[in-house]
């Protein structure tokens, strides 16, 4: 079955152009150049229907699906790829956490039964990939348990934090002593129905100095796999549940976000780094206007399975698992 293209307007050029909209941005945020080429060549040539396909030796694994903390609140959150990824024959799975907004604790716990469920074979190859907080989920799994990481190929971590959420730390912490009363009140019902929903443990996760602690933790990690990170920003918002460029304006303004953390804060040094331009933090998941989330999933997909000389990292060629 051929999954029709989404009319996409975006285009992987001008990821670097952040500057241009944001002046106060670090100069030279680490990435790996040719990574991104890959991944822009990759997202062009796939573009045809006929050519939409998976890589070669990605039928031999399952690929695991990771939603961020609001992902089960957001309806379609991650539906487009998992569709479009089984249609084209590839073993596809959502990791279920113990809730979407547990702990980094409790949900690695949760994914690996959940894996362990779903999949008969306790060999088969794994590969990850995430969005927000399900990649820092993801990767304390991979700390907690060495099984699960032995049989993980690849993770791809897409808007990733690894410091404090600006947007949370202002609802639970009271960072921000600049906001307004309009903007203190706002913070104050979110705190109540964030709370009564049952999702501060897993947002406090995400503020400081609980989040550098697990950074330290995970930063000490040796991957015998790829793992590639995709630092965003954004000029344009796009939901109202997972987007404050007002609020990211007021707390630093001129610093480039993706309307939830700010791009320094989604680079990885450790990993391989790629950034790209206008998009904003809900689009990878839930796609829209002019985004194809699934293409773009399956444009990272690819890039997991390189041969030696098309990267200049040197991972071992994934297809010979």
């Amino acid at each position: 079955m051929k999954i029709k293209l989404v009319d996409t307007k975006w285009s992987p050029v001008g990821g670097q152009d952040y500057l241009y909209h944001y002046p106060k941005t670090p100069l030279n945020l680490k990435s790996n150049q040719k990574t991104t080429e890959v991944f822009s060549d990759t997202w062009k040539s796939l573009l045809t229907s006929e050519s939409r396909v998976v890589p070669i030796g990605s039928d031999e694994i399952t690929v695991v699906l990771v939603k961020g903390i609001f992902g089960n609140l957001m309806p379609g959150n991650f539906n487009s790829t998992f569709v479009l990824l089984k249609s084209l024959g590839l073993d596809v799975i959502y990791a279920k956490p113990h809730k979407a907004s547990a702990t980094l604790e409790k949900n690695a716990i949760s994914y690996k039964k959940s894996i362990e469920k779903q999949i008969s074979s306790k060999t088969k190859k794994l590969l990850f990939l995430t969005h927000s907080k399900g990649g820092l989920d993801t990767l304390w799994a991979m700390l907690k348990f060495p099984k699960l990481k032995k049989r993980t190929i690849g993770i791809a971590i897409v808007q990733c934090t690894r410091n404090g959420s600006e947007i949370l730390e202002g609802v639970f912490t009271k960072k921000h002593s600049n906001y307004s009363h309009k903007d203190k009140t706002k913070d104050f019902i979110a705190n109540k129905i964030i709370t009564f929903c049952g999702y501060k443990s897993g947002c406090m996760d995400l503020t400081s100095p609980k989040i550098n602690t697990a950074i330290k933790l995970i930063d000490k990690q040796q991957f015998n796999f790829p793992v590639i990170s995709v630092a965003t920003w954004s000029i344009t918002p796009t939901s109202r549940l997972d987007s404050f460029h007002k609020r990211l304006k007021l707390i630093r303004p001129g610093f480039a976000h993706d309307g939830q953390f700010f791009i320094e804060n989604q680079i990885w040094p450790n990993f391989e780094q790629i950034i790209l331009g206008n998009i904003d933090h809900s689009q990878p998941t839930m796609g829209g206007k002019g985004f194809d989330d699934a293409h773009f999933y399956l444009s990272l997909l690819h890039l997991f399975f390189r041969k030696k000389n098309t990267n200049s990292i040197g991972y071992h060629d994934l297809r010979l698992i």
